[in-house]
C-alpha cells in the first residue's frame, strides 16, 4: 500500500519506520525542508511513564476555576458563545470522576509502559545515538499538599506497573545533590528509575536515516495542493501529527482523487468552499492544518465545514 504520512516530526517518523518495516511504500510530507524541525526541534525528550496523570483529573476543576482569565495558566480556557467549547468542556468534567480518573491513568500507563518497551528495543536493534539517559526521573516537591497528593498517585501507577516509588527530601538530595541549593525547601518527592531522557531531534534524525534505507522518503517539502507526481491515486493519507486531545480520534484516514484534479471535484477544497460562502475569500494561504481540518469536520460531523481563522 502507498502511504502518505503529513509531518515529518518524531510521531510522523516514527509511524514511518512501521508501516515501512510492514512492506508499506511510504511517502513523509512536511512543510520544512527536513525531519523534525518544528515541535520535535527542541523538545524537552523525556520517557516519562511517571507522567501518566490525565488533566481530567479530580482536582482539576477548582484549579481550572483559579486559572480563568491567566493568560499563562497551564490550561488556558478562553469562554466563548461556542456550543462546541462547552460541549467539550461537559466531556472533560466526565472525565474527573475518581472512577473516570482511576481508568484512564490505567490506559495511559498500559500504552506507556508498551511505547518504552518498544523504544528500547528500536535503540538497540537499530543503535541509535540520540543522548539517551536512563538515570530515571525525579519529581520533588517543595509544597506538603501537592506531596501529598502525589503519594496515592504513585502508589496507583505501582498498581498497574510502573515502579514509581516515593522518596524523602534526604533521598532526594542523593539521587540529585544539585538540589541543595534549592531556595524553596524540598519535602519529598518520587523516583521512576526506568524512565530516561534523550534528544528529540537526534533521535528523529537518526530514524529518519533508517526510513530512507528502507526506502521510505522522508520529509518530501511540499504544500498541501503540491502533492508530489509520483503520488497517484488511490492515495491513503495518514494524518498523524493530530494530538488526541484534539478531537474524539487520534488520527484521520482520508481518500482524496487524484491531485490535479481535486480542485475540480473536491466539495472540500478551499476555492468550493469560497463559492458556497462556507469560508471566507480572504483566507488565501492554505496549510496542512486547515485542510485537514475541513475534512475532520466533513467526517465527523456529515455538515458543512468551517473554519475560524
Amino acid at each position: 500500500m502507498r502511504i502518505v504520512v503529513l509531518g515529518a516530526g518524531l510521531i510522523g517518523v516514527a509511524s514511518a519506520w512501521f508501516l515501512a518495516e510492514d512492506g508499506h511504500e511510504v511517502t513523509v510530507v512536511d512543510r520544512q525542508p527536513g525531519p523534525a524541525l518544528e515541535t520535535s526541534h527542541a523538545n524537552g525528550g523525556q520517557i516519562s511513564t511517571s507522567h501518566a496523570e490525565p488533566w481530567a483529573n479530580p482536582a482539576a476543576p477548582m484549579k481550572i476555576l483559579q486559572w480563568l482569565g491567566r493568560e499563562d495558566s497551564p490550561l488556558l480556557w478562553r469562554l466563548r458563545a461556542d456550543p462546541a467549547q462547552w460541549a467539550w468542556g461537559l466531556r472533560f468534567l466526565r472525565e474527573c470522576t475518581p472512577t473516570r480518573t482511576r481508568a484512564n491513568i490505567r490506559a495511559i500507563l498500559a500504552l506507556a509502559l508498551d511505547s518504552r518497551a518498544r523504544l528500547k528495543v528500536l535503540r538497540q536493534a537499530l543503535g541509535l545515538e540520540y543522548d539517551a539517559r536512563s538515570l530515571g526521573i525525579l519529581h520533588f516537591y517543595t509544597d506538603e499538599a501537592e506531596f501529598a497528593h502525589a503519594i496515592p498517585q504513585a502508589a496507583l501507577m505501582r498498581e498497574f506497573g510502573c515502579d514509581r516509588v516515593v522518596r524523602t527530601a534526604a533521598e532526594c538530595l542523593a539521587i540529585e545533590p544539585a538540589l541543595a541549593h534549592s531556595i524553596a525547601p524540598i519535602v519529598g518527592g518520587t523516583y521512576t528509575p526506568d524512565d530516561e531522557s534523550g534528544d528529540a531531534h537526534y533521535f528523529t534524525t537518526a530514524l529518519a536515516e533508517r526510513c530512507v534505507a528502507q526506502r521510505a522518503v522522508v520529509s518530501r517539502r511540499s504544500a498541501l495542493l503540491a502533492v508530489p507526481a509520483s503520488v497517484r491515486m488511490p492515495v491513503l493519507w495518514l494524518v498523524a501529527a493530530i494530538p488526541p486531545c484534539c478531537c474524539d480520534r487520534s488520527a484521520f484516514l482520508f481518500l482524496f482523487i487524484r491531485p490535479k484534479v481535486i480542485r475540480s471535484r473536491c466539495p472540500w477544497h478551499p476555492e468550493v468552499l469560497r463559492q458556497r460562502s462556507v469560508l471566507p475569500t480572504t483566507a488565501q494561504n492554505w496549510s496542512f492544518r486547515d485542510w485537514a481540518s475541513v475534512c475532520a469536520w466533513r467526517v465527523q460531523r456529515n455538515s458543512p465545514a468551517t473554519i475560524r481563522r
